[in-house]
């Protein structure tokens, strides 16, 4: 089975296909039949990142995975339009009508789970369930003393953005990474997954430029939320995630936690069985009558 360990290289194990979405192109990969399963891969990283999830939840699926805007193998970041939440929330929603996909399962990973609660609050219609691998926060529900850890956040942020604009990839990418996983786990990460870091490093800048520029996100819209939810937490993973998780988990009526043990944020890469088994679960219990074509 692929995995991020012994399968990322510059061509995946499965076909790159194409679409045009809202003046770009992006690229996907999919395997399988069935109630499709989309998955929305986090900041510095690309649809490779979930090839282990494709194979796994192909056999019972149509499995999924993009790359979002100006992410590889996108040549060159898109200058047109700020790399807000907003702007890739609607390029996922143009994905999946540009795939003629009328209800999904929508799995995302930090800032790409932020990407797909936005999109289960704008188009309801379109997600007939949702998997938040610990979404990246959303500012508006932390009060004034969780807004200490959003401060701590930000300078952590600050530092890899201007090492960044000096080109050192390295020290933002090991940067960017101590402050989301909360250790110093750049040298742990074997060949191929760094790869695909440095294949996507020139969006760090435009990212933590607009890191937290997010539509306003307020307990009463969450509470409006219909879709089935699961939000996923590491054992070990830093507090501004575990506190996130739990404020939407106060917040989206019809959710469910689980915990992934011995694993920080990086939840679906550390432990791809154990993160595999545990949203294959939640999505046998909440399947349905899929209107799309297959």
């Amino acid at each position: 089975m692929p995995s991020l360990k012994d399968s990322l290289t510059e061509a995946t194990p499965f076909p790159l296909q194409r679409v045009r979405v809202n003046d770009t192109t992006l690229s996907y990969i999919e395997k399988g039949r069935g109630e499709p399963v989309v998955f929305v891969h986090g900041a510095i990283s690309d649809l490779r990142i979930w090839l282990n999830q494709v194979e796994f939840f192909s056999d019972s699926y149509r499995a999924i995975s993009y790359s979002r805007r100006s992410h590889w193998p996108a040549q060159n970041v898109e200058d047109d339009r700020p790399y807000t939440r907003s702007v890739h929330t609607e390029d996922l929603a143009g994905f999946l009508d540009a795939l003629d996909l009328k209800k999904v399962h929508l799995v995302g990973h930090s800032f790409g789970g932020a990407i797909a609660l936005l999109t289960a609050l704008r188009y309801p219609e379109l997600v007939g369930s949702l998997v938040l691998a610990e979404p990246s926060p959303f500012v508006d529900l932390f009060d004034t003393s969780m807004g200490k850890m959003i401060a701590r956040q930000k300078v952590g942020f600050d530092e890899a953005r201007l090492l960044a604009k000096v080109k050192n990839s390295d020290a933002a990418i090991r940067q960017f990474l101590n402050t989301t996983v909360g250790a110093d786990v750049l040298n742990q990460l074997p060949p191929s997954a760094r790869a695909v870091l440095m294949d996507n490093a020139p969006t760090l800048v435009p990212m933590l430029e607009h890191y937290f520029v997010s539509p306003q996100v307020s307990p009463e819209r969450l509470s409006k939320i219909a879709a089935p939810t699961l939000l996923i937490s590491g054992e070990f993973s830093p507090n501004i995630a575990l506190s996130n998780n739990r404020l939407l988990q106060n917040c989206l009526h019809n959710s469910e936690e689980a915990t992934l043990y011995s694993v920080s944020h990086g939840l679906h890469i550390e432990d791809p069985a154990a993160f595999n088994q545990v949203v294959r679960k939640f999505l046998v219990a909440h399947s349905y009558r899929s209107n799309s074509k297959n």
